[in-house]
């Protein structure tokens, strides 16, 4: 008898359902037909044998955690360093140590990277000394790519004296005593050799044409199609001078205003000027030029544009006669941090480079080597630019209201370093001519074969092993929060903010200076962990002036439309690299991603990410002046915080007071003191907000797109984005605007109305209630702050408000109809992941609450959920139950709305009881003792009612948890070989959108890391970690779910692509234009049953059958069970019946499938409305 509620214990769920499997036939599972996709893998190394990591879906994971480079995973991101620094010296010690550790293709791999860039700093007879010694280290064979490389560095150093080739003639002539050919050198010339320098090659040697593959001669011809456009590409240059007329808006600071002036002034025939670049061939030829250019430079010179606006208000400062320390404009206070930053880095630098001398104690020596060579990849303007930049987006952000952890503030810092250096070395890239300077894109476009090769050459991969290998080797959290904790420390230690006091004695006003920043240690669920706590003081300032300046520049929407994404980590920005999957050290999540990348199968993925990306926003001009409005009046107002920046509590009671009238003092305190600094942080926020929107205000720009683990899309820029509250929500409007047309016009009405929560009316009543409110409309837009207010009492006021000016400019314009419309309106669905599963279980009662059937007004899942509860409630209060009888009137919709909406997405009891407990409290009149049981009591009736009312839905939910406890249980047969028994098996599975998801839940082993600031735990995402079988078991519900919302929301976008049909989501909120709902109501419709008419069960459960097919599952069997049987064969003894083992892996049946059709969708209104 199952349990009334799906949260049991995963072992408990695991030995049950062992228990179940004992009683099926055991069968050897055959191996199923191919996947259409080719195999392909990305072999991963561990200590005692390889294991191959397959994105195809008969294909077995990878169940041990990844260990690169057999340990030396540490070691190689710093020869790099060192590389990438010009120390050779220290780079070939470290590399002679690293490669007799290493296997035969890393140690190759890292001499590749060591002689491209050593290449580059020193004469070629010392790099080929230096391969010869290594050869000798590791005694392994020359390779084509190394000699490859020398014979290109010989060619250009003897090419410019002038000389006969010596050298290039002695490396060809020790290759072919090898017994190798020169064509085998050319073959992978397309990594190293320019046109000329093959040609020249080839000539030198006399050889024949036919000897280059195909994909270099493809690679000669796009040189020559570069040389005959580049000829006439400077008489197409933009008119620069004609468009440096930008409107701005006034400010007391000059914030993004310094940036766009200096963008304003770019000229032709300038350093900076735009070339058709990489840039320019993602973007295309309908790309403005100037705005590229200054998108461009936006990502380039962001860092020198923060620092020359701080400087600019120092001065201003200085000007004025006060003393900038000591003043409240927080533009001339960074200055002053940063200048005294820079400088103690500068000190810092001076430190380590007597510590290479030999000048310094060996323990600061030794500690200093450990980051030195990172720290020196950034200079100490940037290093001190962005440690500023990125501690204060911890004060704007609410989640860090009372403090942010000191191990997440210095990942976020170093993550800053490592994404500024990698830009760096992309600029550094263009600049050496390894981007095209010009490109005919027509031509490109045209030749599949001269644009994959041009991809090769440019592309952001590490499939590159000479160009690019060494710039993305990511860096180790070790790495990563020391070098952060030098510059956090030194901030910590010289930003001061002035601070004033009342004198208790004197009753006068004294200043004192005090750390603007302070570390300290905090308890947080029974462990002490360090915390950074920005001063109150520093709060004030910010919640009353931000600028662009402070805003880190790869987090701002873009001026251009985003890099198409072409592979897992070639899209969005231009110089700066993002990857396509949101992930938190996964090595695991990232090899599957690689190689369902380079397999292609993410092609429609990332289409579908390119076009959410290309949708041109605005901000809302009129809904930005009214909210500017409120802003500066200091008030609360809706959801828009008080400036309020006094707490204001009563005085602490005395001494001989009750006791217990002391404990609720500090009770309140802390209450009030974590609000006030809530909405401190809030204010901040709200504040960085409005200063981006003011920064676009007259610009049409883009968010880049990438996706959770689950396939779930986010826009990358933070703050203004839609994917954000109602505030933000209401300043975005379409670039690009529509006629309504008469039925438009009705669509933009029902927007409206669902706002303000009339979804549950039908269509025809929600247009009703606005033609109703015309009056109440007209009034909120002419008088919103001073007249009724109606719009602020909708749901998402703000939002409201805009569309209410929609509706009034459009009636006022005297032909609706003809009104171009720029606002979005959106189709929501009805509690999205019950919709999944009804579909999934073809529940016909489940789809008619959640209005997958047709019917005249749309069903409240909601309301049937609440009036099932009412009714439990009601029958025990019958039977004089007490807590049945306080709650049985105090049920409402509302109460029960969230754990009714997150159940599907893994709500666990305790959460659904906070859930409910919030909304009891505002009732105001239950006992506050009485709060928490109630709100337990409440939640177990809500989930007895909702196993009720969607009973296949929790039969889907319980058949996904049974099938992650047995996989999450399990190893492959090598792990029993190796008697490696305590790793387990990650849950995997391929969505119908071809993107593996790999639940990333390990018990990754913490480990100590000894910084500048404090002893930081970390853990290492490296180790052969064992998976955690209980949240492997859990999660597997809703990340299942989140896979097919995901997958649904990426159909209707591609099918919106190609009808041109403007389209965005927030999961499962589609939006677009008022003129395009009803199509795009069709569209959506039409994706959700193609995506259910397949078999997604059972595709689901033959892909486990196939990836799981030679694991085993350990437990006790009965001898007379096939599984039994079976251990009994392998010579295993039974006892009292019972026989304990390792027993072949195989899954329950697919729950039975109700008799809903799934086309009833086609014709269902209400579905998304």
């Amino acid at each position: 008898m199952r349990s009334t509620t799906r949260f049991r214990n995963a072992s408990s769920r695991f030995q049950r359902f062992a228990r179940l499997n004992s009683a099926r036939p055991f069968v050897v599972t055959i191996l199923r037909q191919q996947s259409p996709f080719r195999r392909l893998y990305a072999s991963t190394s561990t200590t005692k044998y390889t294991v191959e990591q397959s994105v195809e879906r008969n294909a077995p994971p990878q169940w041990l955690s990844f260990k690169g480079f057999n340990g030396n995973e540490e070691k190689v991101p710093v020869i790099q360093a060192c590389l990438n620094a010009g120390d050779i010296s220290r780079a070939l010690q470290i590399l002679q140590k690293t490669i007799g550790h290493s296997t035969t293709d890393e140690a190759v791999h890292l001499v590749h990277v060591f002689l491209k860039h050593s290449v580059s700093c020193v004469p070629v007879e010392e790099v080929i000394s230096y391969y010869e010694q290594l050869l000798k280290t590791r005694r392994f064979r020359a390779d084509a790519i190394s000699y490859a490389i020398l014979c290109q560095a010989a060619m250009v150093q003897e090419k410019a004296s002038n000389s006969s080739f010596p050298i290039l003639r002695k490396l060809v002539r020790n290759w072919r005593r090898m017994n190798h050919s020169l064509s085998e050198i050319l073959m992978v010339g397309s990594l190293v050799f320019s046109k000329k320098e093959a040609s020249v090659l080839a000539e030198l040697f006399r050889l024949p044409l036919h000897v280059y593959s195909g994909e270099e001669r493809d690679k000669m011809q796009l040189a020559d199609l570069y040389d005959s456009i580049s000829k006439n590409f400077a008489n197409a240059q933009p008119d620069f001078v004609s468009q440096d007329q930008l409107l701005s808006v006034k400010t007391r600071n000059i914030g993004l205003d310094m940036l766009k002036n200096t963008l304003s002034a770019i000229q032709a025939n300038s350093k900076d000027q735009l070339e058709i670049d990489r840039a320019a061939l993602d973007i295309g030829e309908e790309a403005d030029p100037y705005n590229a250019a200054r998108q461009r430079l936006m990502e380039k010179k962001a860092l020198e544009s923060s620092i020359a606006e701080w400087r600019h208000s120092y001065n201003e400062i200085l000007r004025r006669g006060e003393n900038p320390p000591h003043s409240r404009s927080l533009n001339a206070l960074l200055y002053v941090w940063y200048e005294k930053l820079e400088a103690l880095i500068q000190e810092e630098f001076r430190q380590i480079e007597d510590s290479e001398n030999n000048k310094a104690s060996p323990y600061k020596s030794r500690t200093r080597a450990e980051y030195a060579q990172y720290l020196k990849l950034l200079s100490p303007s940037k290093l001190a630019a962005i440690t500023v930049l990125e501690m204060l987006t911890f004060v704007t952000n609410k989640r860090y209201c009372t403090g942010v952890r000191s191990t997440f503030a210095l990942m976020s810092v170093g993550r800053a370093f490592e994404k500024e250096y990698f830009s760096e070395q992309l600029q550094k890239i263009e600049a050496e001519g390894n981007l095209p300077k010009s490109v005919d894109s027509k031509k490109l476009f045209s030749s599949p074969r001269l644009f994959n090769s041009f991809v090769k050459k440019i592309r952001d991969n590490e499939d590159n092993g000479i160009v690019q290998s060494s710039l993305y080797q990511p860096w180790s959290p070790n790495i990563l929060v020391k070098v952060a904790s030098v510059t956090v420390s030194l901030l910590i230690n010289s930003a001061k903010i002035r601070d004033s006091a009342l004198d208790p004695e004197t009753k006068s006003t004294v200043f004192q200076d005090s750390s603007a920043f302070q570390h300290g240690y905090r308890y947080l669920a029974g462990r002490k962990v360090g915390v950074i706590v920005a001063h109150p003081v520093l709060y004030d300032i910010l919640a009353s002036e931000l600028s662009g300046a402070h805003l880190p520049p790869y987090r701002l929407p873009m001026l251009v439309k985003p890099r198409p994404w072409l592979m897992w980590n070639s899209g969005g920005y231009y110089y700066s690299s993002e990857s396509v999957l949101r992930f938190k050290e996964s090595h695991e999540q990232l090899l599957y991603l690689k190689a369902a990348s380079d397999s292609g199968q993410l092609k429609d993925l990332l289409e579908g990410l390119t076009a959410l990306g290309n949708v041109g926003w605005k901000v809302n001009r009129k809904v930005y002046d009214m909210l500017v409005k409120i802003w500066n009046t200091g008030e609360s107002f809706l959801s828009i915080p008080s400036a309020n920046t006094t707490l204001d509590i009563q005085e602490m009671p005395e001494k001989s007071i009750d006791p217990s009238a002391r404990a609720e003092w500090l009770r309140m305190l802390k209450e009030r003191s974590l609000d006030f600094a809530s909405q401190h942080s809030q204010r901040c926020e709200f504040n960085y907000t409005l200063e981006i929107a003011k920064a676009f205000l007259h610009e049409t720009f883009y968010f880049p797109h990438n996706v959770d683990f689950r396939g779930r899309a986010y826009p990358i820029p933070s703050h203004l984005h839609h994917v954000n509250s109602d505030f933000c929500r209401s300043l975005l409007i379409f670039a690009e605007g529509k006629p309504l047309g008469e039925e438009g016009f009705q669509w933009l009405k029902v927007q409206l109305a669902n706002l303000f929560g009339k979804n549950k009316s039908t269509i025809q009543e929600r247009i009703d209630f606005v033609d109703n409110h015309l009056q109440d409309i007209f009034n909120s837009v002419d008088k919103p702050l001073d007249g009724e207010q109606f719009w602020t009492k909708a749901d998402d006021p703000f939002q409201a408000l805009a569309v209410c000016f929609e509706i009034a400019d459009a009636i006022r314009s005297g032909d609706p109809s003809s009104f171009i419309s720029h606002v979005p309106v959106q189709q929501d669905g009805t509690c999205n992941g019950l919709q999944h599963y009804a579909a999934l279980g073809g529940d016909p009662e489940g789809a008619r609450e959640v209005n997958l059937e047709p019917s005249n007004r749309p069903n409240d899942v909601y309301a049937a959920v609440a009036a099932r509860v009412i009714s439990i409630l009601k029958k025990e209060a019958a039977a004089g139950d007490p807590m049945a009888e306080l709650l049985k009137d105090r049920v409402t919709r509302t109460v029960i709305k969230q754990p009714v909406m997150t159940n599907v997405y893994g709500v666990t009891y305790v959460g659904a009881r906070a859930q409910i407990e919030k909304q009891l409290k505002l009732q105001e009149d239950i006992p506050k003792d009485l709060l928490r049981d109630a709100s337990a009591f409440l939640a177990k009736r809500v989930f007895q009612s909702l196993r009720a009312l969607f009973k296949r839905a929790h039969e889907i939910q319980d058949w996904l948890a049974d099938c992650a406890a047995l996989i999450a249980h399990s190893v492959p047969e090598e792990a029993l070989k190796q008697k490696e028994l305590d790793k387990m098996t990650a849950v995997v599975w391929t969505t119908p959108l071809n993107l593996p998801v790999v639940q990333p839940y390990r018990k990754f082993p913490s480990k100590q890391i000894t910084t500048n600031l404090q002893s930081v735990y970390l853990e290492d995402p490296d180790s052969n970690a064992p998976v955690d079988p209980r949240k492997q078991t859990t999660a597997v519900p809703p990340n299942f779910i989140h896979s097919l919302d995901a997958t649904h929301m990426f159909m209707t976008c591609l099918k919106c692509k190609k009808r041109n049909i403007t389209f965005v989501s927030v999961h499962d909120s589609y939006w677009t234009h008022a003129a395009s709902v009803a199509e795009l109501n069709g569209l959506l419709r039409e994706a959700f049953v193609e995506l259910h008419s397949r078999d997604i069960l059972g595709d689901l459960k033959r892909e486990f059958e196939d990836r799981y097919k030679n694991h085993y599952v350990h437990n006790h069997y009965p001898v007379d069970s096939p599984a039994g049987q079976y251990l009994l064969q392998q010579g295993a003894t039974a006892k009292r019946s019972v026989v304990k083992g390792w027993a072949p892996l195989t899954f329950p049946e697919v729950p039975e499938r109700g008799t809903f059709d799934i086309r009833s969708v086609l014709h269902s209104q209400y579905f998304f409305s």
